[in-house]
């Protein structure tokens, strides 16, 4: 991940956050992008709503592992929020970086498809960059292309704020525990996962 020294997600040793990374399969740059998309969407999402496509990414994994994963990936997504006030820099991998540039934008377009704004045609050319980058649409990307996606990521946080800004629909506490786990097991969350 491109955030800088302050995040409070990676305030744990270096090697412990990549651990963490490793033991998912999930690489940094994708789970930035992901994070970003989340953060900068028209749609205030539930973590029940993102987690699990996210931390689904990869292969079965130990419950350890998705807690504690579940517990990072929901406190980076706060940082990365924290930051993108202040600017896409620290969130977005630089230009000449072609392989994070190619995972961050995979990474934000399976973000941007958790906001039912996005999917039902909110998005039109405003992810067409990200599409590009990711290699879904054909076209040549050169480095002018990987640069643009600092500023187009400042401008969906832009765009987005104040539609973010409404608070997330109201889900009861036994309406999240009936639902399924988000570690995929296939059990409800209170018989899986809820530690109540």
């Amino acid at each position: 991940m491109v955030l800088r020294a302050k995040p409070r997600s990676l305030a744990a040793p270096a090697s412990t956050t990549h651990a963490l990374f490793a033991s998912l399969e999930l690489s940094q740059p994708y789970t930035a992008g992901f994070l970003a998309a989340i953060a900068t969407g028209p749609d205030a999402l539930h973590p029940s709503e993102w987690l699990p496509a996210l931390l689904d990414a990869g292969p079965r994994h130990a419950r350890s592992d998705v807690t504690r994963g579940a517990t990072a990936i929901t406190r980076m997504l706060e940082d990365v929020r924290v930051e993108l006030e202040a600017g896409p820099d620290a969130v977005c991998p630089g230009p000449d970086d072609v392989l994070s540039v190619t995972e961050f934008a995979r990474g934000y377009l399976r973000g941007a498809r958790m906001h039912r704004t996005w999917l039902l045609g909110g998005a039109g050319e405003s992810l067409r960059l990200f599409a590009t980058l990711a290699g879904e649409v054909p076209g040549a990307v050169d480095r002018k292309h990987r640069a643009r996606i600092r500023p187009a990521v400042a401008a969906l946080f832009e765009l987005w704020r104040e539609e973010r800004s409404a608070p997330p629909p109201f889900v009861s506490r036994s309406q999240r525990r009936n639902s399924l786990s988000a570690c995929g097991s296939g059990k409800k969350t209170k018989k899986c996962c809820d530690p109540s």
